[in-house]
């Protein structure tokens, strides 16, 4: 996994992760090196903050965001 990891197993939980004023820099991971989000009921929100340097072996090095969650 990498710096910052929001999911939900099923529909009846849910995942919310708040990063402010932070750096997310220098992780890595297959999907999401800097952020990773799945499910429908999962959210991330990050402001005031610097994402960077971050790697993946798939997609999403800074930010993934996948299925239906919700990142702002």
């Amino acid at each position: 996994m990498g710096g910052v990891y929001s999911s939900s197993s099923n529909s009846s939980s849910s995942s919310s992760v708040t990063v402010s004023n932070s750096t997310i820099s220098n992780n890595s991971a297959y999907n999401g090196g800097g952020v990773y989000s799945y499910s429908a009921t999962s959210s991330v929100t990050v402001s005031s903050s610097t994402i960077s340097n971050n790697s993946a072996t798939d997609e999403g090095a800074g930010v993934y965001s996948a299925s239906t969650s919700t990142t702002s």
